[in-house]
């Protein structure tokens, strides 16, 4: 297994079970990325959910800056789970290491194992570096660390 598939499927996804991480690693392509490289563009229909092992790059919102994305962040994420178009333009800012994720065959796959991603449920939660702006990127996490953050969040609004 690749240093950056352990990373992905162990320390962010907590998935240990071998067969479940061979069936994603079957669902994505490792590839670097030079700087300069568009990985999508605001309001691109379906764009790739893609899974930044190493690197940098910015997000931009109707040509401002509004954030960055760096190591163990994922792109992507929200239109996977809204069906909405890219919300921002990405572009790697150093050489990037990225998986991007076959989208149909991963949404077939959480259907069948909900709790490694539940795109259903939208297992999302905020914690992207970015600048102040009008749309915030997440991450998509396995569901239990959703469910933490969730629980931190409201728990914090309510005090």
């Amino acid at each position: 297994m690749l240093e950056e598939e352990t990373s992905l499927f162990q320390r962010l996804l907590g998935i240990e079970d071998a067969g479940r991480q061979q069936r994603l690693r079957d669902l994505m392509e490792w590839r670097d990325v030079e700087a300069g490289a568009v990985l999508m563009n605001q309001h691109q229909p379906d764009p790739p959910l893609i899974y930044v092992a190493r690197g940098a790059a910015r997000v931009e919102c109707d040509g401002k800056v509004v954030g960055t994305c760096g190591p163990e962040e994922f792109l992507g994420e929200m239109s996977l789970v809204s069906g909405q178009t890219a919300s921002a333009t990405v572009v790697v800012t150093e050489r990037t290491r990225v998986a991007t994720f076959d989208r149909d065959a991963l949404a077939h796959y959480a259907r069948a194992v909900p709790e490694v991603v539940d795109v259903d449920r939208g297992a999302v939660v905020a914690g992207a570096r970015r600048s102040p702006g009008p749309r915030a990127r997440q991450q998509v996490l396995h569901w239990s660390h959703h469910r933490r953050a969730s629980q931190t969040s409201t728990k914090s609004r309510a005090e």
